[in-house]
């Protein structure tokens, strides 16, 4: 394909020239930008991207991110968690060797679409196809006695560095998975996760995200699930860091059975903005899900969130619901929010709702009334507002963690 007139240090301009700056691309690579090319990247006029601009993304000084492997970082949310097994991805790249039977661990190139439906957004997923060379395939199988913790960190400076890791979990798993993504304070770059996790039939599966990433660093990510019969997966999702985040979430339940649960904490500060978009497709009948999602905004930070529940002719008996709260804690936060229900069976329990509001004056008041400082109330609110998004959903050491990290506590 020839593309012809391409704006000066336009996002397509910058993408086309890191892409030239790959070496041994191969053809689901060349397949994958030229999709991007083609359709161009999304503006603001584009719906699903219309509050999320792409321009502060990429920049004309940013190179593609070299095969490096950098020194093990460390950090507080792992430091205290026992009964692991840690498999740690410095800057796109394995290290160390995990020893267990029930967990396979295996690296290949070229990565491949995942039959996208026709109405589901591809570019962020084939922006990864684009420049990911490695594609991180983990096999689970059985009864994981230990959580699986996967630590994605990216030190690179002013860099391109996109992962992507397939998770497949075999019929009856149990698992308990902990991903854990991190960069460099200063970093600069533009990072570009995918996600794949497939639940075999009766699997049970726990995925905890926490994005916490530096200050400077801005992310286009996806996570993608296809949950099989009586297979339930329960998706904990905590967005902390960055400061243009935006990260799709799509979730195929494709056969009776299925179950679908998600539970999200968004919390910006600063001039940060996090966008989550949330689609979940019943593709059968007697399938659920159930979708709690919160932003937490001060100062001058931005949230937006679209979330959507699409049944299928044929997805009968279906109950999903979809709950979107959002708490402002300035006058210059701002959250956009659109929950939304498509639906085309009859016999069907779906909701969905969405409420933007501040602290509760007479909460505030009845606790100040008590002898309590004005800033530990407003903390204690904050922290009854929040703290249900994850607590009772993530292992103790990690819960005392984010009540530190979002002070809550000392």
């Amino acid at each position: 394909m020839t593309i012809t007139a391409l704006k000066t240090n336009s996002p397509e301009q910058i993408l086309q020239s890191l892409f030239a700056q790959q070496a041994n691309q191969s053809a689901s690579q060349s397949d994958a930008i030229a999709r991007v090319l083609d359709k161009g990247a999304p503006t603001r006029r584009t719906e699903r991207w219309r509050y999320t601009p792409l321009r502060k993304v990429f920049s004309p000084d940013m190179a593609m991110s070299a095969d490096s492997i950098a020194q093990v970082p460390s950090h507080p949310a792992l430091e205290k968690l026992s009964n692991t097994v840690q498999l740690t991805i410095l800057n796109g790249q394995v290290h160390g060797k995990i020893d267990s039977a029930d967990i396979q661990v295996n690296v290949t190139e070229n990565a491949t679409s995942v039959n996208p439906l026709k109405h589901q957004d591809t570019f962020i997923d084939d922006l990864n196809i684009a420049f990911c060379n490695k594609v991180i395939h983990i096999k689970l199988a059985g009864l994981l006695e230990s959580q699986l913790v996967i630590h994605l960190h990216h030190s690179l400076l002013n860099a391109l560095q996109a992962t992507r890791l397939e998770i497949s979990c075999a019929d009856n798993c149990d698992a308990k998975i902990l991903l854990l993504h991190t960069s460099d304070s200063a970093s600069q770059s533009t990072l570009i996760p995918v996600t794949i996790l497939t639940a075999g039939q009766n699997s049970d599966i726990e995925l905890i995200h926490v994005q916490d990433l530096g200050s400077d660093s801005n992310q286009l990510g996806k996570s993608h699930f296809q949950i099989h019969r009586d297979a339930v997966v329960t998706f904990t999702q905590l967005e902390l860091g960055g400061q243009l985040v935006r990260h799709d979430v799509v979730a195929d339940v494709l056969e009776p059975g299925a179950e679908f649960n998600v539970s999200e904490l968004m919390h910006t500060t600063d001039k940060q903005h996090h966008d989550t978009h949330l689609d979940v497709y019943h593709h059968a009948e007697h399938t659920q899900s159930t979708m709690q999602v919160k932003a937490v905004l001060d100062d001058k930070s931005r949230g937006v969130f679209n979330g959507k529940i699409y049944v299928e002719k044929d997805a009968q008996q279906i109950n999903a619901n979809l709950n979107n709260d959002n708490l402002l804690l300035s006058q210059y936060a701002e959250i956009n929010t659109k929950p939304e229900l498509e639906i085309y069976a009859d016999d069907v329990k779906c909701a969905h709702g969405a409420t933007v509001g501040q602290l509760d004056e007479q909460a505030l008041f009845y606790l100040r009334s008590r002898g309590i400082d004005p800033d530990e109330a407003e903390k204690i609110l904050i922290a009854a507002f929040s703290r249900s998004t994850y607590q009772a959903l993530v292992p103790q050491d990690l819960e005392h963690w984010l009540d530190q990290r979002l002070g809550f506590k000392a």
